[in-house]
């Protein structure tokens, strides 16, 4: 009889799902042994929420208190409607989009790069969806503009709008 146990690591952490109990806690105690393990509530990890599905087929991953928490960071800065898309229709970001009369420095938008930042650790762990928008964001890292910035702030609030919801 095969007996499936699956790890992910990630740095200093791990993760482990497996089809018996007792083959998952062997391991765990044999890694507490080598490596004074701490065990933590397996449900929260790297800002993410894992839950197992009714079924038990498949693990739904999200980041509601993570994307909660940087959207509080620039609350102020948020549309005033809810966002449904990750982009606004028809915005399209690319540095030989900025005009000849413009000169943009990171300068006028200083949290831009933190900005992005969290959008690319959404996108990595929990929202695929935004991944052509974040692209487009990172592009514009060395010369913000006025449009990234708000374009930053859309789809920001767009996870905000969905946090609940992340991938399966």
């Amino acid at each position: 009889v095969t007996r499936r146990t699956f790890t992910c690591i990630f740095t200093d952490d791990f993760s482990m799902v497996g089809e018996e109990q007792e083959d998952i806690d062997y391991i765990k105690r044999a890694l507490a042994k080598e490596f004074g393990i701490k065990q933590c509530n397996g449900e929260h990890m790297l800002g993410l929420v894992r839950k197992i599905t009714e079924d038990g087929t498949s693990v739904e991953i999200s980041m509601p208190s993570y994307i909660a928490e940087t959207y509080e960071m620039f609350k102020d800065h948020m549309p005033k409607r809810i966002p449904k898309t990750p982009l606004p229709p028809g915005t399209f970001l690319t540095r030989s989009s900025i005009g000849p009369d413009e000169d943009p420095k990171r300068e006028d938008y200083p949290e831009y790069g933190k900005a992005v930042g969290c959008l690319l650790w959404i996108t990595r762990m929990a929202k695929p969806e935004i991944a052509c928008t974040v692209h487009m964001l990172c592009k514009m890292m060395a010369t913000p503009t006025e449009d990234a910035w708000k374009a930053a702030m859309h789809v920001l609030a767009y996870c905000y709008a969905s946090r609940e919801r992340g991938v399966k």
